[in-house]
């Protein structure tokens, strides 16, 4: 609350002994305030790491002053071979070359932190003497042209091998500092830890999950995610594609809708009696389905099956919204997506061999394709027995089974 601030319509005043508080308890209350918005921006980027940026330009204010210094977070490995650089501040084009091509490799105070503790706040002289410092090419290509003199920082991380530091470049040494930088820095280290923690296990949750998701996008089967009322939270290519074409499915706000009302009023039950399951299982026959098509194309299959979080994982629901149940949907008539390559890879196919094999999976007859392919009836046969041979079946309904047993569906 300030004296000019404005609360709606009505000026917002000062309280009547304003003028008795010291300036100094004054001064003291601003910077608690400064630094309690400082750790909040700092947990920000824990969630969202597009705030590094920011939150360093503001690090470096309180530190250094507006608009000097210069800061870096990056990642090191052991052997000081692979620095990559999360987020800069106050680098121009030709710094943040010079430092990722040239220099990162030569910063001394990089290599000295590698040997600290995870979170101990350091100055540039406690872990470089100053004369060594000078005497060297970091120094004198890097820190010198750039106003730069001193630094501070800290090991925020430790992880797979990989360091990841923050280093705040300052445009004076700290001795000759009017107030003494770690001072505000230090007490900032243990959030900024913590921060870091949390984005790294964030991270590589969103990793994990969005590795899961491409898998099931490269399923031909369609996958729908639903709470336990019903409701749709998240569903596959395949999955969207089938709705898209309301044919016996579509997504309305209830969640996902067959049709025909029985089998709708079936599935809704089986997604109910699925949410209930006390335990995983792999799909009871009573929640599995038809949804009769419009078009008149073979109906399509559905499977409802139960989603339970790991046991492995503590629950703490704070209200977020959870699978309760997978439901799959099989296209009868859309038949398996395979590639002549394919069976040349699973089965070791001639070129000629696949063409043959993918027309007898399209149900044509040997003099069927050699009318196609424009070659003799006797030399499809031939073509067949090899298929025969290579497959180790006996007849070509056999052929055919392997090779469908052998798709994803």
């Amino acid at each position: 609350m300030t004296c000019s601030g404005f609360r709606g319509e009505e000026q917002v005043r000062p309280p009547a002994f304003w003028g008795t508080i010291p300036q100094s308890a004054v001064c003291i209350s601003v910077a608690m305030d400064d630094t309690a918005q400082l750790i909040h921006d700092i947990y920000e980027v824990a969630i969202d790491p597009t705030c590094w940026r920011p939150l360093l330009d503001k690090l470096l204010t309180r530190l250094g002053g507006p608009g000097e210094g210069r800061a870096v977070l990056f990642s090191d490995d052991e052997d000081n071979t692979l620095p990559l650089t999360y987020a800069q501040v106050r680098f121009n084009d030709d710094d943040e070359i010079a430092y990722q091509q040239h220099y990162a490799p030569l910063n001394p105070w990089t290599r000295r932190m590698m040997a600290l503790p995870q979170g101990v706040a350091l100055c540039g002289d406690l872990l470089v003497e100053r004369k060594a410092l000078l005497a060297g090419e970091f120094y004198d290509g890097f820190l010198k042209p750039r106003g730069l003199e001193d630094a501070v920082g800290a090991t925020l991380l430790r992880f797979g091998g990989r360091h990841v530091f923050l280093s705040l470049l300052l445009p004076k040494a700290l001795s000759r500092m009017a107030e003494d930088p770690m001072e505000r820095f230090t007490p900032l280290v243990r959030h900024l830890e913590r921060a870091t923690a949390v984005m790294q296990r964030t991270n590589q949750f969103n990793f994990q999950a969005q590795t899961a998701f491409d898998a099931l996008n490269c399923l031909p089967l369609g996958i729908v995610l639903v709470d336990s009322r019903g409701h749709i939270i998240g569903l596959n290519v395949a999955a969207e594609a089938i709705l898209k074409a309301r044919d016996g499915l579509s997504a309305t706000r209830e969640g996902l809708r067959v049709e025909r009302t029985e089998q709708n009023d079936a599935l809704a039950l089986a997604i109910r009696e699925a949410a209930d399951s006390v335990e995983m299982l792999t799909g009871e026959a009573r929640w599995a389905l038809s949804a009769d098509r419009p078009s008149g194309a073979q109906p399509y299959s559905l499977l409802v099956v139960p989603v339970r979080p790991s046991a492995e994982l503590p629950v703490f629901d704070l209200g977020s919204t959870r699978a309760a149940a997978m439901i799959t949907i099989t296209d009868r008539g859309g038949g398996p997506r395979i590639e002549a390559a394919t069976l040349r890879k699973w089965f070791d196919f001639t070129p000629a061999e696949a063409r043959v094999a993918l027309a007898l999976l399209d149900g044509k007859s040997s003099a069927e394709f050699a009318g196609e392919a424009g070659i003799s009836v006797g030399t499809a046969r031939w073509y067949v027995k090899q298929l025969l041979a290579k497959t180790g079946t006996r007849s070509q309904k056999d052929l055919v089974g392997l090779i469908l047993r052998s798709v994803p569906r």
